[in-house]
């Protein structure tokens, strides 16, 4: 097994100071002495006797569940599916893990400098993969493909590195908007296709595609099949408005300066033009986030769990940043005013399509300059690039089918 590829998100977290507070780092201790004893996890096969093996660990976010089985639904495809939940006390084997395993492994765990508790956060995840590669000797690997959510992740890593050590194809999805590398720090440095190591990417986009070309993957292994948001779905353009309303969609905190540029460009425009405005929250943000920034225009944070369609609809048009949300805006025809900060962090800051800004002030000529301009063609063709998701994925996984 190519431990160095299964590990290497931890790597470049080292390599990047992504440190573990002092808490976490006696957390992740306790979690060795109890994990071996009480799995935090078990995995159950859904079989349907297929050529094509499904395998998904991350569970956080209910639309990324629904997501990622609306890929495997779309052929007979068997999956793996993993249960968060501490299971049954296990006794023998806990003992065999903590007492033999553990010393075993901690001596190899000091590799590149690694710091005793990324080490610790190591031997976490090594328990872990224990349990998953005790599942998988249970089943009969005859598949010819292994699709993943996000191959970075450790239990996807190793499944993927299993199958290779087998001979057999995988392929990683794309769950939001990849780019390359851009800065020195962790979130900048392309993460998702420094740490990719499947046979195929399923991407979004040409987008996608030209970014990871410069991040060095060859291209026979990038297909590009669309947004697995809108599979099984029409492509069903939003209302065009004239209502005097227009919505933020913030982005992960850790574009914060962003967002609070965006709404300080909210507040410039609204008050200039006697327009209102929601807020669509990142879901990692509280509904009080905010409250400091905003100005008498603003009216509400629209519901966190909404379609994108549905808040399209409520509005004449979107400011928005680095969040993915962006291109899907763009599937749907909506219009969309790009902070463009041009910083490293500035995911975006290679599409030159479209209304953009680089500064609050600058946004109000923008729109004055723009209002009657439709880039949505133009911007579909390069952020979007496949109008039937589902044609696409289908014709990908029918390769793999027999």
């Amino acid at each position: 097994m190519a431990w160095d590829r299964i590990f290497k998100r931890l790597m470049l977290e080292h390599e990047y100071g992504e440190r573990q507070s002092k808490k976490k780092q006696w957390y992740t201790l306790i979690k060795i002495f109890l994990l071996p004893f009480f799995p935090r996890e078990s995995y159950f096969l859904d079989s349907k006797k297929s050529k094509i093996l499904f395998f998904l660990s991350y569970t956080e976010r209910k639309n990324v569940k629904e997501g990622f089985l609306s890929v495997r639904n779309l052929v007979e495809a068997d999956l793996i599916q993993t249960n968060f939940g501490f299971s049954s006390f296990c006794f023998t084997k806990g003992v065999k893990l903590l007492f033999y395993y553990v010393p075993k492994w901690f001596p190899h765990t000091d590799i590149n400098g690694l710091n005793l508790s990324e080490r610790l956060r190591m031997l976490e995840i090594l328990i872990v993969l224990y349990r998953l590669n005790d599942f998988v000797k249970t089943i009969d690997l005859n598949y010819n493909i292994l699709v993943t959510y996000y191959d970075s992740l450790e239990r996807e890593s190793y499944m993927v590195e299993y199958f290779r050590h087998l001979g057999l194809k995988t392929a990683s999805l794309q769950h939001g908007q990849f780019v390359g590398w851009r800065d020195n720090t962790f979130i900048d440095s392309g993460i998702e296709f420094n740490t990719f190591k499947s046979d195929y990417l399923l991407c979004w986009n040409q987008y996608t595609y030209d970014e990871a070309l410069k991040a060095g993957i060859e291209k026979e292994k990038l297909i590009i099949t669309g947004m697995w948001t809108y599979l099984n779905k029409k492509r069903e353009l939003c209302k065009k408005n004239r209502n005097g309303i227009f919505g933020i969609v913030i982005s992960h905190p850790s574009w914060h300066e962003e967002n609070v540029k965006m709404v300080e460009a909210a507040n410039m425009l609204s008050e200039q033009f006697n327009l209102s405005y929601y807020i669509k929250l990142h879901p990692f943000y509280k509904e009080d986030s905010f409250n400091s920034n905003i100005n008498n225009h603003f009216k509400s944070n629209v519901e966190k769990s909404i379609s994108v369609l549905d808040y399209a609809n409520m509005v004449d048009f979107t400011i928005v940043g680095s969040s993915s949300l962006f291109t899907e805006l763009i599937y749907i025809g909506h219009d969309v005013y790009r902070f463009s900060s041009g910083k490293p962090n500035d995911k975006y800051n290679a599409v030159k399509i479209g209304k953009f800004f680089s500064t609050p002030e600058e946004l109000v000529s923008v729109y004055l300059k723009n209002q009657n301009d439709n880039f949505s063609d133009q911007l579909f063709d390069y952020l979007c690039t496949i109008e039937d998701p589902t044609l696409e994925y289908k014709k990908f996984l029918n390769n793999f089918e027999k």
